[in-house]
């Protein structure tokens, strides 16, 4: 019994083991979904890094109030959002693979319906960060500029409430690049905007909070752009669209053709 184990186990390894052209093509597979994937991330974390570095350029008060701004608007808000999103993921990626693209279409809308819904309580935390900030023991001074910078960022949770199931949407089509390209355009935007509205306008910490909607929304409007390009080159609506004709409802079928 332990030979004819052995035996088909040195058959198994025999026959999956790939040589190294195959390795090399994986390779490359691998890194056009990563890379852009990583690089998005980095970007987006340059862009915090450049409202944070302009907030500084304020004052003291300032960096301290946008600090604070900053992390409660990530712990409360995007991460949130972000969060909720994820979970179209498997759903998205399983539709996609079935050859479903209406129920990929539906689980976009879905989503973005939720965040949605979810924006409106998180709303409401960030119009009350200051009494919050306050009964916390929080300096006034800087849980004004922070109250400040929150409530300007009130738009930005609609931008984001669209742009992560689309950034999730086109992840599982295997769509990277575009969504690195619009990401790197919007990103290099953003140090000339935050300049105009910060500096040059004089809005100080709320010109950096709308500088942010202002390239996240940049980056939305490119993406549905490609989208809409792509489904006019491909000329095909119902495998490559967003399927806007689709109901809300997910049916019994739909469920069982996952």
């Amino acid at each position: 019994m332990v030979v004819e184990e052995d035996s088909r186990l040195i058959i198994l390894q025999h026959k999956y083991n790939p040589t190294m052209p195959e390795v090399v093509e994986e390779m490359k597979k691998m890194w056009d979904i990563s890379f852009p994937v990583a690089a998005m991330s980095i970007l987006n974390y340059l862009k915090n890094m450049t409202s944070v570095v302009c907030m500084g350029r304020l004052g003291s008060l300032e960096l301290a109030g946008g600090a604070l701004a900053v992390g409660f608007t990530n712990i409360t808000g995007y991460s949130v959002l972000s969060g909720l999103a994820t979970g179209m993921e498997p759903l998205c990626g399983q539709a996609i693979g079935s050859k479903n693209p209406s129920l990929a279409s539906l689980t976009l809308k879905r989503t973005i319906f939720l965040l949605l819904l979810a924006s409106l309580p998180i709303s409401l935390l960030w119009l009350n960060l200051q009494p919050l900030m306050l009964i916390l023991r929080q300096q006034q001074d800087i849980t004004r500029v922070a109250s400040l910078y929150c409530s300007f960022s009130l738009p930005d949770l609609l931008a984001n409430s669209f742009l992560h199931p689309l950034r999730i949407y086109l992840r599982c089509k295997g769509t990277t690049w575009p969504l690195m390209w619009c990401t790197l355009v919007s990103v290099l935007l953003h140090l000339p905007i935050t300049a105009f509205f910060t500096f040059y306008i004089s809005l100080g910490v709320a010109g950096v909070a709308i500088s942010s909607f202002l390239t996240n929304f940049i980056s939305l409007s490119l993406l549905l752009c490609y989208i809409y390009l792509e489904n006019n080159n491909n000329n095909d609506k119902t495998s490559s669209s967003l399927c806007l004709n689709t109901p809300l409802i997910l049916s019994a079928s739909q469920i069982r053709s996952i």
